[in-house]
């Protein structure tokens, strides 16, 4: 797997593998080339949607690993009728280039670019679904992005709510480090700051998830990305599950589903030519009968796999010392 560590001086260290075909686990895909506006070649896949086209879905996966290491967390979608985007980021798997917090970026915005262009990628709802640095990249972008007005619905899982943050808590973890926390992630890159881009994100729907049970990217994470970002909102809180393990279980995968398929009149399309958006307004925040709003997954355990969800009221890269996330 490719292992990758953002410093303000170098981006990133990786260590390469080769990814794994889809083709092994018995899925039709299509390899896609992606150039980012620096020029640099990125490789992707696309899991074209069977029947009926519900939807079309960028991916972006965590810090560690390559498209191949994560395809667990979409290869079930395409036979449910949605398109999904993987790529990799530049230096992981088959992309070329040095990875840095900046260029990671830059390559979510061409990835969205490319979605569009694909078959049935500009004419369906566009969801963009990502995990750990993948869902904190895809906050920003989208608070960017000119592409973002196509954009109907946000996913992120166990995404930190900022990267000097999540570089306090590891420093923090450990007694060797404890006494540098401050001064060392002083030198992390905070160019991009998803607690505060969430906010500006609207009309878009926007899930939330996070787990009691992710030691990597703890929950005070999501229930803060959570309460800061703009109305429509919706926060799942995981039980006892690890880093991005949500949808290794299928009544996940089907409260997903459903909530992908919910409140179609906020759904946002795209007028005539690509670069061409029109934006509904925003709909009317969910109101559970408490006074906030937001939903909770919870995760019964005792080797059960349920689902409850439960309306809940909310108040209103690590550095070369290989702090990191997967």
């Amino acid at each position: 797997s490719n292992f990758c560590w953002f410093s303000s001086a170098r981006g990133c260290a990786v260590i390469y593998t080769r990814p794994t075909p889809p083709a092994a686990l018995g899925l039709t895909f299509r390899d896609i080339s992606i150039t980012t506006q620096d020029g640099v070649r990125l490789h992707a896949w696309y899991l074209a949607a069977q029947g009926e086209t519900k939807g079309s879905i960028l991916f972006l996966h965590g810090n560690a690993g390559n498209i191949s290491t994560h395809i667990a967390a979409v290869y079930w979608l395409p036979p449910l009728g949605y398109n999904v985007l993987l790529f990799d980021y530049r230096g992981y798997g088959l992309s070329d280039g040095i990875p840095t917090l900046a260029g990671v970026h830059a390559d979510a915005e061409a990835a969205l670019r490319r979605l569009r262009k694909l078959p049935n990628g500009g004419e369906t709802p566009i969801i963009v679904f990502g995990q750990s640095l993948g869902g904190a990249v895809a906050i920003s972008i989208l608070r960017r992005s000119p592409h973002a007005c196509a954009v109907e619905a946000l996913i992120v899982e166990g995404a930190p709510s900022g990267y000097r943050a999540i570089a306090r808590e590891k420093l923090a973890s450990s007694w060797l480090t404890w006494l540098l926390q401050v001064p060392l992630s002083w030198s992390i890159n905070d160019n991009f700051r998803p607690l505060e881009d969430i906010a500006k994100l609207s009309p878009m729907r926007k899930l939330v998830i996070g787990s009691t049970g992710d030691k990597i990217v703890p929950m005070n994470h999501a229930q803060a990305l959570f309460a800061a970002a703009a109305e429509p909102k919706t926060l799942w809180e995981v039980q006892g599950l690890p880093h991005n393990a949500t949808f290794a279980l299928a009544r996940y995968r089907e409260a997903l589903v459903a909530w992908l398929g919910t409140e179609q009149d906020a759904r946002r399309t795209v007028a005539g030519g690509f670069n061409e958006c029109t934006a509904q307004p925003s709909p009317q925040p969910r109101r559970s009968r408490m006074e906030s709003t937001g939903e909770r997954l919870r995760w019964n355990g005792a080797g059960r796999d349920d689902l409850a969800i439960a309306p809940i009221g909310l108040p209103a890269t690590g550095l070369a010392l290989q702090i990191s996330w997967a």
